[in-house]
């Protein structure tokens, strides 16, 4: 990728408006475009700057919340929807077309999900976008990192931006360039570099139990150790963990403010006594955020200490050194602790894939991929479209897409490149304390600190029961059942029980965790319907399958995904058994189907090796990462 000058802000300078300004001949547009931008810094005022200025803009966010944040009032300003308009849910087209018509300086904001909307209705009103107006992609970073669950909108921003006259990709917090999408390396890079940069001093908490020290962070919060004006903002992408924390510390709505995606399923986790809060309401003493907000918007509160929690449970709640925190430092714009972090993380742990190791699989994986897909293509048409058919309902388009136009296999690229950045968070998370400090001084922080603190976890409760008798599923199911009815009445129940509760939960959890068959049959099928299924396993699979059209490929992938962070390295007969529990508990199928451990390798890329313990040999199995093509038949449906 072409690299441009570095543009360099002197110290005396804080917005990019100020140094633009001063030195007009260097941008003649008013603005850096038809590049990649990285900004060098959060808060540094270049959505301000588009939003303010002369030009017909559209601005692409990721996020409504985003939108949402800069047309809304604040401390700072007033609400500005009267004259930037924010293409979201409830704004119809009549609305759009009405807003063009009136304002001669337009300013729209849209999600990248709405811009060929948008660009369909400038044209309807005898506009040209590609020609009239200037596109800022802003955050991009997030088409790379939301490829996977956004792919349609990614695809379809990616091909009307290419078709702009002045366009910019602009972020504060690149991605690594090997990660940069295929679609964007024809942009060359304008990076700006500020002399006057400030540094964040960044505390790191080690732990053997997150939870446990967000915990102890409230507890000292609600004591003396925190001083009374001080409030903790904790960044944490998962709100199944907020609530969790909210219920375990008997937090209120009076103490805890919660800023997430405003979905039904999200207000399901925090309950009816919390709102779904934004980003300009009233600051309380513990502040809690998801990724929604981690770009791009603007928290005030003089005293707001950032606090951001890294888990490594899955790769969503890892909030990477080199981009999310980068961008979560720079959230709270006016607080006196601006400059100061605490890093929740984890203890370091032996990986069981090397990332060099990793990467070979997954590029040979991708190489394997693309000769098969080539061969596939290059049949004639009458055989090429009669095999795409035949493997339409089957093909697992994560890695593979089907050009409907063209009726051509396509590799996803970007979709391997993301495999391989979750698994490079993970390797920058569980490092040793030397690898994590010399991350966080490369990506420009100060380490005051490293800190291990041990928590004493609470005993779990045993999920299966021991020796040989094997609970049924009506067990499982009617426990389950019993559990969501008393936690309905949980808020009746007096404070002493809390702790009752918890322990309830927390069994309620571990089911929903092990046997998730357990759950969608209560949830999308219901109490009485199963019962009339006299709780038959394969019915009831049969009957979610109807409503979820998964095939069975999917459904062991994903069950195998969500609970083991791959690469995972364990015995052989750990992996038969978590096969057996998949064919027997999650699909129902019959006691004779028996399960082996050589039956991954339809799904997964696999490794075997064995390891020593106590001068035994044990033969084990690293399950490395998901094929991109499933060969032969579907095996969830030979053993049906």
């Amino acid at each position: 990728m072409k690299e441009l000058k570095p543009i360099i802000i002197p110290e005396r300078f804080e917005y990019m408006d100020q140094y633009i300004k001063e030195n007009p001949k260097l941008f003649p547009e008013g603005f850096p475009v038809n590049c990649l931008l990285h900004k060098g810094k959060t808060g540094c005022g270049g959505t301000e700057m588009v939003l303010n200025n002369e030009r017909n803009t559209i601005i692409a966010v990721p996020t409504k919340d985003l939108i949402k944040n800069k047309i809304e009032p604040n401390a700072q300003r007033k609400e500005r929807r009267d004259y930037i308009l924010g293409v979201m849910e409830g704004i119809e087209e009549y609305q759009i077309m009405n807003y063009i018509e009136q304002y001669k300086v337009k300013k729209i904001m849209v999600t990248y999900d709405s811009l060929p909307k948008v660009i369909k209705i400038i044209a309807a009103k005898g506009g040209n976008a590609y020609e009239d107006y200037f596109l800022l992609v802003d955050e991009y970073h997030r088409l790379f990192l939301d490829n996977l669950f956004r792919d349609n909108a990614v695809r379809n921003l990616l091909n009307e931006a290419i078709k702009f006259k002045s366009v910019t990709f602009m972020t504060a917090t690149p991605v690594d360039e090997i990660f940069i999408m295929e679609e964007l390396k024809y942009l060359p890079v304008q990076e700006i570099i500020w002399e006057g940069k400030k540094r964040v001093d960044v505390k790191v908490i080690r732990t053997n139990s997150v939870m446990e020290q967000v915990l102890s962070h409230i507890g000292f919060g609600m004591g003396i150790a925190v001083p009374e004006a001080q409030n903790l903002h904790f960044f944490v992408n998962s709100v199944s963990f907020i609530a969790s924390v909210i219920k375990k510390q008997q937090l209120t709505p009076n103490l805890a403010r919660i800023v997430c995606s405003n979905t039904g399923e999200n207000k399901k986790k925090l309950g009816e006594e919390f709102e779904i809060s934004t980003t300009s309401s009233p600051v309380k003493k513990f502040n809690f955020y998801t990724s929604t907000v981690f770009e791009g918007s603007d928290i005030l509160d003089e005293n707001g200490y950032t606090i951001v929690v890294s888990d490594g449970n899955t790769s969503s709640r890892i909030i990477d050194i080199s981009t999310s925190m980068k961008q979560i430092c720079g959230r709270i714009r006016n607080s006196k602790y601006k400059y100061r972090v605490d890093y929740i993380c984890p203890y370091s742990k032996t990986l069981d894939q090397p990332f060099d190791e990793y990467l070979a699989y997954t590029l040979e994986e991708m190489d394997k991929t693309q000769k098969w897909v080539e061969r596939i293509n290059n049949l004639e048409e009458e055989n090429r479209k009669w095999e795409i058919n035949i493997m339409r309902k089957g093909l697992d388009q994560t890695y593979i897409r089907i050009n409907e136009s063209s009726s051509m296999l396509e590799v996803d690229k970007n979709k391997y490149m993301l495999d391989l950045y979750n698994y490079k968070k993970r390797c920058e998370l569980l490092g040793k304390d030397w690898d994590v400090k010399s991350n966080l001084i490369y990506n420009d922080y100060i380490v005051s600190e490293i800190t291990s603190v041990t928590h004493e976890k609470t005993p779990s409760i045993n999920l299966l029961a021991k020796g040989k008798v094997r609970k049924c599923f009506k067990d499982y199911f009617e426990e389950y059942a019993m559990l969501k009815e008393r936690r309905e009445k949980e808020n009746t129940i007096s404070f002493h029980f809390s702790r009752m509760f918890n322990l309830q939960e927390e069994r309620h959890q571990v089911l929903e965790r092990e046997y998730p068959l357990v759950k969608d049959a209560y949830e999308k099928l219901g109490v009485d319907k199963v019962r009339n299924m006299k709780y038959k396993t394969s019915n009831i699979k049969r009957e979610l399958k109807k409503l979820a059209n998964l095939p069975d490929s999917k459904i062991v992938i994903d069950y195998i995904k969500k609970r083991y962070s791959l690469p995972c390295q364990l015995e052989v007969s750990t992996w038969k058994e978590i096969l057996d529990n998949i064919y027997h508990v999650e699909l129902g199928l019959d006691e004779c189907t028996k399960a082996k451990a050589t039956d991954l390798n339809k799904w997964f890329v696999t490794e075997y090796g064995y390891i020593k313990k106590e001068k035994v040999t044990t033969d084990v199995m690293t399950v490395i990462r998901e094929k991109s093509i499933i060969e032969g038949q579907d095996l969830m449906n030979d053993i049906e």
